[in-house]
């Protein structure tokens, strides 16, 4: 078994030696039985290609969600009317607002009674399906925001998020690409003139709107990670600050996505058999060059200073070397899903990057 030294640790020349000793260990330490390659795992089916591809979807669990909550339903008898109707996750228009919020409990169960399902239970049901149905989290956030005392309104768009699922539950699954070359995520790369950052072990993007909360003033904002070409973190999230300006609102998601990135670059080189800490530059992709211009200038001016400071953690991830930055079109940044209410075509568009098909 041959073994290379590096960061004070050692990792295995080869994937087999390293199966081998996983297993030597396991043995050793643990009373376990080897069943072969996983095929399901907490209701996510994985399926394992000869190339070496892994696809992780929940198609079978979305599937049992829209039927708990709306009645089993057979796919081939719903008409395509009805599958356009339901194309996008969000009725047009939605706002999110707590002004639509019930007034007691009393009109919640009345609510209730009224739509045939608990409205938190059926919300939490969905956030488990966001592992797979990454286009999806947009609206599974925001439906959750309104756990307490949601009102019609609220029903009305989780009935619809529910009948989109059940009409268009197949495009769910994740797949990761032994070649990272023959992703959509590489393909796209390339087409933005981003070649150089193609093959990263760790691409990240963000995105954000700007101060899209009616209650609050706050920004909508998120981010995707990707590693071999599928998606391995993600978030939909308000930003902690009211920002001041759409500048400020994508510098502040690009450190929040930054630092979720910064625990996965650690996984990503224990896995490897490298120490946790071993530098590791992971690309990001915005669509705000004021954003990126604030992250490259240490200069700053009445616009800028009044940004927490927490928030610059994007120049020192730079000067570290932990992130190099790169612009990403705002029709092409797959970040967009996670931050607003896109119509059926952009939805489509976006998720062709991280979403697959795959059979019921």
């Amino acid at each position: 078994m041959v073994l290379n030294a590096v960061d004070d640790q050692l990792y295995f020349a080869t994937t087999p030696e390293l199966k081998e000793w996983f297993e030597q260990e396991t043995d050793r330490r643990f009373d376990v039985q080897k069943l072969g390659q996983a095929e399901w795992y907490l209701q996510s089916r994985i399926t394992q290609l000869s190339d070496y591809s892994i696809i992780l979807d929940q198609s079978r669990y979305a599937a049992l969600v829209a039927g708990r909550y709306l009645g089993p339903v057979d796919d081939s008898q719903i008409p395509t009317s009805v599958k356009m109707k339901y194309a996008s996750p969000l009725p047009n228009g939605t706002i999110f607002s707590k002004q639509d919020c019930s007034f007691s409990y009393a009109d919640v169960i009345t609510l209730q009674e009224e739509f045939g399902f608990e409205y938190a239970a059926a919300v939490g049901s969905l956030i488990y399906l966001m592992n797979t149905f990454i286009k999806l989290t947009f609206t599974i956030r925001k439906l959750a925001k309104f756990m307490q005392k949601p009102g019609r309104r609220h029903f009305e768009v989780l009935k619809h998020l529910l009948k989109h699922i059940q009409c268009h539950r197949c495009s769910a699954g994740i797949k990761f690409y032994s070649d990272i070359k023959l992703s959509p995520l590489y393909q796209m790369m390339i087409e933005t003139g981003n070649a150089e950052h193609a093959e990263a072990p760790l691409i990240l993007f963000t995105d954000s709107s700007f101060q899209d909360c009616p209650d609050t003033s706050k920004s909508m904002g998120g981010y995707l990670l990707f590693m071999k070409g599928g998606v391995v973190d993600n978030s939909s999230h308000l930003a902690g600050v009211v920002c001041h300006s759409s500048c400020e609102a994508e510098y502040c998601h690009a450190t929040s996505g930054l630092m979720g990135a910064s625990f996965v670059r650690k996984v990503h080189n224990e896995l490897l058999g490298y120490n946790s800490d071993r530098p590791l530059t992971i690309p990001l992709g915005i669509d705000s060059q004021s954003a990126m211009d604030t992250a490259n200038s240490h200069k700053e001016t009445s616009r800028t200073r009044h940004i927490a400071r927490r928030y610059h953690y994007v120049r020192f991830a730079q000067m570290n070397s932990e992130t190099t930055l790169f612009k990403v079109d705002g029709t092409r940044n797959p970040a967009d899903s996670m931050t607003k209410a896109l119509t059926a075509e952009q939805l489509d568009d976006e998720a062709s990057l991280f979403h697959v098909e795959v059979d019921p």
